[in-house]
C-alpha cells in the first residue's frame, strides 16, 4: 500500500511539473490584442466608392477574431459584408479566409469575425479587405495626421498598419477603427498555484523521509 502511494504521488509530482512547464510555455506564446478604438467618426464605406481595408503586423500565431467598427447607414438595403483576409500590403497576396456576414438594424459597434482557424507568422504583415454591395453600413476611421505629415489633434497612429483604399494602397494617415483580439495569457495564479503544490508536496516527502 505504501509502494502504491509514493507511485502516485511521485507520477503526481511529475504531471504538475510538467503542468507547470506546459503554462510557461503558453503564457510565453501569447501577445496582446491589436486594439485600435480610436474614431473621429464613419468614414466612407459603401457600393458607391467601392472597398476599404486595414493592414496590421501580426503579434500572434493564433488570434480570436479580427473585428472593425460599423454603423448602420440610413439608406440601402441589408446586404451582406465580406471580410477577406490576404497575406502582406494590399489586396493582391495569398487570399488566407474570406467570410461574410450581415450586422442587424441599428448596429453600431465591433462587429468581430471568426479567424481562429487561420495561422499567422508573427512579425509578418497581413491586410482584411472588407466589400459590400449595400450603401447600408459605414466604417468608422481615424486621421491621425494630414497627408503632409503633420500631427491632427491627439490622435495616435497605428505603428504597425495603415487603412488600405479601394486599390489596397495603404493611406498612411488613416486607420480603420479596427481590432485583433487574440487569447489573454494564462494567469500567473496558476502557475504560482502549480509551484505551491509541488513545493508542499516535497516538503512533505522530505519531513517523512
Amino acid at each position: 500500500m505504501i509502494a502504491l502511494k509514493n507511485t502516485i504521488l511521485k507520477s503526481l509530482s511529475c504531471l504538475m511539473i510538467t503542468s507547470i512547464i506546459t503554462l510557461c510555455l503558453y503564457e510565453m506564446s501569447w501577445s496582446a490584442s491589436i486594439i485600435q478604438d480610436q474614431s473621429d467618426g464613419a468614414g466612407i464605406f459603401s457600393y458607391n466608392y467601392g472597398p476599404r481595408g486595414q493592414s496590421f503586423t501580426a503579434e500572434d500565431q493564433y488570434i480570436y477574431s479580427i473585428g472593425f467598427f460599423i454603423e448602420e447607414h440610413d439608406q440601402g438595403d441589408f446586404l451582406p459584408i465580406t471580410m477577406d483576409l490576404y497575406e502582406g500590403i494590399g489586396y493582391g497576396g495569398s487570399l488566407l479566409k474570406s467570410a461574410d456576414f450581415t450586422p442587424g438594424a441599428g448596429y453600431n459597434d465591433f462587429y468581430d469575425v471568426d479567424f481562429s482557424d487561420v495561422s499567422f507568422t508573427v512579425g509578418n504583415m497581413y491586410s482584411v479587405k472588407l466589400t459590400t454591395t449595400s450603401n447600408k453600413w459605414a466604417l468608422h476611421r481615424v486621421q491621425h495626421s494630414y497627408p503632409n505629415g503633420s500631427p491632427r489633434g491627439d490622435w495616435i497612429n497605428y505603428e504597425g498598419g495603415d487603412m488600405l483604399d479601394k486599390t489596397g494602397t495603404p493611406v498612411p494617415y488613416m486607420d480603420l477603427t479596427f481590432r485583433v483580439l487574440a487569447p489573454e495569457p494564462i494567469s500567473s495564479t496558476l502557475f504560482l498555484t502549480g509551484a505551491a503544490t509541488l513545493g508542499f508536496r516535497m516538503y512533505r516527502k522530505k519531513r517523512t523521509a
